[in-house]
């Protein structure tokens, strides 16, 4: 299972800076990783694209970013947001789409229609970070899902760094993490055995 760390650009302005000096501490053993450039407000060009892949390329991790940046997303996978039109529109994408999805039927009906691409599934729980978080997710079905469609299926929203260990071996394409990440990504890494 991969570890995805969601960026915060905007109310972090020091977070790559603190994830690149994390990372000269990373240890492979830890398992896969990527960093998903989430940033909807901030225009592309304005985003440290060039960076982010010399840091992947460097430490090996993997990068990702979401449908407001697809002109600039070459073939990194690409988060396709909950929406109709952009599920259609992003067909013509030649890389790996992650599809958002807001409940487990939908997240299956969206697993079983595109057998090639993943599926992104929330809440876990209630985000803290989150002002109106929606209905969570039955834990029970979301790994029953998981394993009929094996590394396919991401959980976000409302995990907690405890729920790594108690996931860690079920067969999910991610975990992603964005709070925990951002308020202390050195301190994050760590517990998490990245470091």
């Amino acid at each position: 299972m991969r570890l995805t760390l969601i960026s915060d650009l905007q109310s972090k302005p020091d977070l790559l800076a603190a994830f690149s000096l994390a990372l000269r501490g990373r240890q492979k053993s830890g398992g896969p990783l990527s960093f998903w450039l989430r940033e909807k407000q901030t225009a592309s060009d304005e985003l440290p694209i060039a960076e982010l892949q010399s840091l992947a390329a460097e430490h090996e991790f993997r990068l990702e970013t979401s449908w407001a940046h697809r002109r600039v997303a070459g073939l990194m996978p690409l988060h396709i947001p909950d929406r109709e039109t952009a599920r259609n529109k992003s067909r013509a994408f030649q890389g790996r789409r992650i599809l958002s999805a807001h409940s487990l039927q939908q997240a299956e009906l969206l697993l079983l229609e595109n057998p090639s691409d993943e599926v992104l599934v929330s809440a876990w729980r209630a985000a803290i970070s989150k002002q109106s978080s929606g209905a969570t997710l039955n834990h029970a079905a979301t790994l029953a899902l998981a394993r009929r469609f094996e590394n396919r299926l991401h959980i976000v929203s409302g995990l907690r760094v405890e729920d790594y260990a108690e996931l860690k071996d079920e067969p999910l394409a991610s975990l992603a993490f964005c709070g925990s990440f951002t308020a202390e990504p050195k301190a994050f890494l760590k517990r998490l055995g990245y470091l």
